[in-house]
């Protein structure tokens, strides 16, 4: 229900990208475009699904786990098994992540008198339980994003929930109606909270979007960056969704990559020209350091989805591919990658070349 829903609006997402912004150029970091042959072995594997699968969650480069409608499938080792999950009435088991194979955390959507309301579980062990949440806001979980210890859940409206699998602690705020959030650190003990907010004019053929990122204290949420984005053009930038790299905070638009200074961006580098954004907006972005990363995005000449590494000289692609990619994830120095297609689910790796 709400996944679908999910793979919906982020196709929508994808056109949100932006005419301008209010961000500082520096154009001393700004580098050459040329593009390398690939640097990395590529190998994937494929899977049949239904229409209402998740994200995956590695939780090592040959186990990882994925929700399909009402199972939680586990593959280890060129081995894949199903356990079914309990069959809840208008309820759909929507993200999962977790800290091993044996500690997961499953959020869900339940929709009672035309509204969703969130569901959350822990399996410890094999051994599910429910975890008792209590929601006034409407409210479905974006994402559950793990960060040192603490799986942060952030959502639709006014509240963060931060789960230490002891405790359900709430952070509470005032705004509403995010149409995607999540939660990144910079590795240096500053956590925030990315939202986005979409505005449509009916009579209009252009949207707006206002993204906003909080930093969490304790238990409040301070705003430190606020950029409305009027006006949608295909060819121009768009609005900055931030991941962790290492030590380092970096987003991506159509044209550039920038480093979030923890209140504006700076702009340090120049992408390909032949790259357009992903549609998949969370974690665009994924590597060691500003130096040494991948970006995932839609090759212009071909309108497939290609992932580029930067080395900290020069781009190369390194995978092209008709699916979708969902995510990269960088595990144990081995980017892992999940990919769909409506019932098709691709999981490939990318090992650096021995020079």
């Amino acid at each position: 229900m709400k996944n679908f829903l999910t793979k919906i609006s982020c196709c929508v997402l994808i056109v949100l990208s932006l005419s301008f912004y209010s961000c500082s150029d520096n154009p001393v970091f700004q580098k050459s475009v040329t593009i390398d042959s690939a640097r990395f072995s590529y190998s994937d594997k494929y899977f049949f699904t239904s229409l209402f699968f998740s994200k995956v969650y590695f939780a090592d480069t040959n186990n990882f786990f994925y929700l399909d409608w009402n199972r939680l499938y586990h593959y280890k080792e060129n081995s894949i098994t199903f356990n079914p999950l309990p069959e809840i009435p208008n309820h759909s088991y929507d993200i999962i992540n977790g800290n091993n194979n044996q500690e997961l955390i499953i959020a869900g959507s339940k929709l009672k008198n035309n509204i969703i309301y969130p569901t959350l579980f822990k399996r410890i062990n094999m051994i599910l339980e429910e975890i008792p949440i209590k929601d006034t806001n409407s409210n479905f979980i974006h994402n559950i994003d793990y960060i040192n210890g603490k799986y942060y859940l952030s959502t639709k409206n006014r509240v963060l929930w931060v789960y230490d699998m002891n405790e359900l602690k709430e952070i509470g705020y005032s705004d509403t109606n995010f149409a995607y959030s999540y939660v990144f650190d910079d590795g240096l003990g500053n956590y925030y909270m990315f939202g986005l907010k979409e505005f449509y004019n009916p009579e209009e053929t252009h949207g707006y979007a206002t993204a906003k990122i909080y930093k969490i204290l304790n238990n409040n949420l301070e705003l430190v960056f606020d950029q409305n984005y009027p006006g949608l053009n295909d060819g121009g930038e768009g609005v900055l969704y931030p991941s962790k790299v290492g030590n380092e905070i970096l987003a991506t638009d159509r044209k550039s990559v920038y480093k979030f200074t923890g209140t504006n961006y700076i702009k340090i580098l120049d992408l390909p020209q032949q790259y357009m954004y992903s549609s998949s907006l969370h974690k665009l972005i994924t590597g060691n350091n500003s130096s040494d990363f991948m970006i995932r995005g839609i090759n212009k000449q071909n309108n497939r989805n290609t992932i580029y590494h930067w080395n900290g000289t020069k781009w190369s692609k390194e995978n092209t591919t008709f699916l979708f990619i969902n995510s990269i994830e960088l595990v144990n120095n081995i980017y892992m990658i999940s990919y769909d297609n409506v019932t098709l689910l691709g999981v490939g790796k990318l090992l650096r070349n021995t020079p």
